[in-house]
């Protein structure tokens, strides 16, 4: 039977193509283009990381997924007491507070880690903390269970934080913990420095990946990802691991996962990113070896970047001859109509 290739770039189509040369994009990205030259566009309904995952893995009762399990022992009585956190800066306006992230440089991480070192010893009768790889802590709560309805750190960089506050409402002892832990970390001397120095100051914690039931084993699927938290959820899951840097001598013989979050990472923290660069990668790293696999293993390949339509390609695909030359600017404007 024919394996299913998912590729997984969110925020692909979102990508600021005016600061790119056109002549770059239509140049320079040849297996891109090509893919979507002769995919076929197919309306999509899963715009964020982890409801796209879970359409890929069938997933079905899990719109937001338990992460925080990926570093909890299974055997742990009280595992679903636990979810992942990141510190970020809520941006009041006039009606909402926008989740912003805390820039990763060296002043930042210090007076993070102070943050949550204090943090840690004034609510140690509500939580324990830890810290996981990738400027990422893990909560342990000891007087109230956590919500399970906050999303990834990524997929809510940049958006309102008043849905997912007014959902809290209903958890009232978590709700009132959630406050206390914001005015204790207003009223910080750190956040007080950085407020009359003209930082952004560290003013909340974006929690997420709370719940206890994993989606269960899928030996018959691969993910290919250099994330670690992905990474490791998948193993605790029961998902192979395979190197995403080495696809082009991977034997596709099941379903895989292929999963970048580089796009979303450039847009959603690093203001810095060099968006060619970044293009070209996936374009030799991931488009051509990909496109390989289509012709030579027969496999198909489906483009998922939480945008209006996703696009597949089928070995078939390429003798569709009359289909016109397509870019990511073209493409781009299609999803944005």
């Amino acid at each position: 039977m024919r394996s299913k290739l998912d590729l997984i770039i969110p925020g692909l189509f979102n990508l600021p193509l005016d600061v790119l040369d056109p002549a770059f994009l239509v140049n320079d990205l040849p297996a891109l283009n090509q893919f979507l030259q002769y995919a076929r566009p197919i309306n999509n309904q899963f715009f964020d990381l982890e409801p796209i995952l879970s359409a890929c893995m069938d997933w079905q009762n899990f719109p937001v997924l338990p992460f925080a399990q990926a570093y909890v022992d299974q055997d742990t009585a009280d595992r679903h007491k636990y979810l992942l956190f990141r510190p970020v800066h809520l941006k009041a306006d006039m009606h909402n507070a926008i989740i912003v992230p805390i820039e990763n440089n060296q002043e930042n991480i210090e007076d993070i880690n102070i943050l949550i070192n204090d943090l840690s010893i004034y609510f140690n009768v509500d939580c324990d903390i830890q810290t996981i790889a990738g400027s990422t802590w893990l909560m342990r709560l000891k007087q109230c269970d956590p919500p399970r309805h906050y999303p990834h750190y990524l997929s809510v960089i940049g958006k309102k934080a008043d849905p997912y506050t007014e959902q809290s409402k209903a958890m009232l002892p978590w709700y009132q913990l959630m406050n206390e832990m914001q005015m204790y970390l207003h009223q910080h001397e750190i956040n007080q420095h950085r407020q009359q120095t003209g930082l952004l100051t560290i003013n909340s914690l974006w929690f997420w990946g709370a719940g206890s039931g994993l989606p269960g084993s899928a030996t018959s699927t691969s993910w290919f990802s250099d994330d670690e938290l992905l990474s490791q959820f998948a193993r605790v899951s029961g998902i192979e691991i395979a190197d995403i840097s080495k696809l082009e001598t991977v034997s596709f013989d099941r379903h895989g996962l292929i999963i970048d979050l580089s796009v979303l990472l450039a847009m959603k923290t690093d203001a810095e990113s060099n968006l060619q660069a970044l293009l070209q990668r996936i374009e030799q790293k991931l488009l051509k070896p990909l496109l390989g696999a289509v012709s030579k293993q027969q496999c198909s390949l489906r483009l998922r970047a939480g945008s209006r339509f996703d696009y597949r390609l089928t070995p078939v695909s390429r003798f569709k001859f009359w289909c016109r030359p397509k870019n990511l600017l073209s493409v781009s404007h299609l999803q944005a109509d």
